[in-house]
């Protein structure tokens, strides 16, 4: 079972960047949810994986102490350890950004590799509009 949700909080350490034998990034961090649950706040402590760019991405934009808001699904993983199994559930990380009440960004685009990311597309009639230097009539 897959369960869709919204994680606000802190991450807890600098995330940790990993790449598979096969080359493919992959990040583990984990984020401190704060709520208050009547007169007490709780804590709770959501362990995250993101991939691909996105993961490098994190581990350079993000560190230990960060409010961030991130959207994942989250997922029971299941592995074994000297014979005995074990499980844990594991935000797998879509999007994630910093929360702009405690801080600010200035976001930077990534090209995406071959893409042309930054071009404007082809049928963009306004890609190829004459720049005009006086001002705008409104």
């Amino acid at each position: 079972m897959t369960i869709n949700l919204p994680v606000v909080g802190n991450i807890t350490s600098a995330p940790e960047l990993k790449f598979s034998q096969a080359g493919k990034a992959w990040a583990t961090f984990t984020i401190a949810d704060n709520r208050k649950d009547g007169e007490t706040e709780k804590a709770t402590f959501v362990r995250c994986k993101a991939f691909g760019e996105l993961a490098e991405h994190i581990t350079e934009s993000i560190d230990k102490g960060c409010r961030v808001v991130a959207l994942g699904r989250l997922t029971q993983e299941d592995w074994e350890t000297n014979g005995e199994k074990r499980s844990a559930m594991v935000l797998i990380v879509d999007a994630i950004g910093p929360d702009l009440r405690f801080a600010t960004a200035k976001v930077t685009r990534t090209p995406k590799s071959g893409s042309g990311f930054n071009a404007p597309p082809a049928d963009n009639p306004w890609a190829s509009a004459p720049v005009s230097e006086s001002e705008p009539p409104f």
